[in-house]
């Protein structure tokens, strides 16, 4: 009996699962705005905070709230291993002193008792980048967005802080090496904004993409941004390209590998 026809009809069913398993809702869109939750990556990292109103299929946003300021962090739907409810997460204060003088020093850096200009928010965007021309790249452009309780870009003035972990190896096996391989301060002023956002360069002083063939393509990147006379915001991106796939490279990494 010829048993071909089984054996396709196996495969099509298979094939048919899997477009139906990645067309499936994430596992976030029963969740009520407002919830809160712990989120586990697939890089090991726990992010807690409560589901934002930006959140779509590909996106799950959660923030956590701090003395009136929203910290928001975007994780990706191919980076999320696992979903559970969680306490509400409570953020130290970003200042020690007194209320009284703090709120007179807030008073004193906004110019108005209502500190309409207070970031209360920070949204974060970083992409590879070749700023002389040859053929490597030479770092992230990092582009922020400081957003008021009304979602209006805030340009304020202070200091970036961020850091870069890669992974290294197979993605396929547990045997890479996670590492934070880049770390950047640099300040910010009112002439690195323009009428949408603000932008910094990050240049790479160790990662090396396009001569690093273990380097995963993609990395974690995360952003503080501590604003004179008001505190710090932080962000994330996951999943930023730090180099193109190339497939006959990685071809070339496995053959190594394999050959010893």
């Amino acid at each position: 009996m010829n048993s071909t026809p089984k054996f396709l009809l196996v495969v099509s069913l298979l094939a048919c699962s899997a477009v139906l398993s990645q067309a499936s809702e994430p596992s976030w869109m029963n969740l009520d705005i407002g919830s809160h939750i712990a989120v586990r990556t697939n890089t090991g990292r726990i992010v807690r905070g409560a589901v934002d109103k930006r959140t779509s299929d590909q996106h799950l946003w959660i923030v956590a709230e701090v003395e009136g300021m929203a910290v928001g962090s975007r994780l990706n739907r191919e980076a999320i291993v696992s979903i559970q409810s969680s306490a509400a997460v409570v953020l130290p204060a970003l200042a020690s002193q007194s209320g009284s003088s703090f709120q007179n020093q807030q008073m004193q850096a906004s110019g108005s008792s209502a500190n309409s200009d207070r970031a209360r928010s920070l949204f974060v965007f970083a992409q590879i980048e070749n700023w002389d021309a040859d053929h490597e790249a030479d770092g992230l452009g990092l582009y922020l967005i400081p957003r008021d309780a009304n979602g209006n870009l805030v340009p304020v003035v202070g200091s970036v802080s961020a850091s870069l972990t890669t992974y290294h190896g197979d993605a396929r096996s547990s045997q890479g090496a996670i590492k934070t391989e880049e770390s950047w301060t640099t300040p910010v002023a009112t002439k690195d904004y323009s009428d949408k956002d603000g932008y910094v360069r990050l240049p790479f002083r160790k990662l090396q993409p396009e001569t690093d063939a273990t380097l995963q393509p993609v990395a974690d990147l995360r952003v503080r941004l501590s604003i004179a006379g008001q505190g710090t915001l932080e962000a994330s991106m996951e999943d930023v390209v730090v180099r193109s796939y190339a497939a006959t490279q990685e071809l070339r990494m496995l053959r190594s590998k394999t050959a010893h």
